[in-house]
C-alpha cells in the first residue's frame, strides 16, 4: 500500500470514528425522546454533551488537517467527482468549517 493510500485509509479511519461517536449521540437524543425515564435528564445532557464534544475534538485535531493536506495533491489528480476527490474536499470544507468552533462550546451547547 502505497503512502497516498495509507493517508485516505487513515483518514477514512478516523472519520468513521467521529461517525461513530455522533451515531451514539443521535441513540442516546432517540432514547431520552422515547423512553428515558423521568428524572434522567440530567444525566443524559451530560452524556450527550461529552459525546458532541469528543466527536468535535476528534475532528479539529490537527492529524485530520495534515492528512488533508497531505492528500491534496492526491485530490487534485483525480476528477472532480471521484468519490475520493469529493471525501477529500468535502472534509476540507466542513473541518475548515469546524475549527472556528472550540470543542468546548459544542459541549456546552448541548
Amino acid at each position: 500500500m502505497s503512502t497516498t493510500e495509507q493517508k485516505l485509509q487513515e483518514l477514512k479511519t478516523r472519520l468513521l470514528e467521529i461517525g461513530d461517536l455522533n451515531h451514539i449521540n443521535a441513540l442516546l437524543g432517540w432514547d431520552q425522546s422515547t423512553y428515558m425515564p423521568a428524572g434522567g435528564a440530567e444525566a443524559r445532557g451530560r452524556q450527550s454533551a461529552l459525546m458532541a464534544q469528543m466527536a468535535q475534538e476528534k475532528f479539529v485535531d490537527k492529524e485530520i488537517g495534515n492528512l488533508l493536506d497531505d492528500l491534496q495533491n492526491y485530490e487534485e489528480s483525480l476528477p472532480y467527482d471521484s468519490d475520493d476527490a469529493s471525501l477529500i474536499r468535502v472534509t476540507r470544507r466542513e473541518y475548515e468549517r469546524a475549527l472556528k468552533i472550540p470543542p468546548e462550546f459544542i459541549g456546552e451547547l448541548k
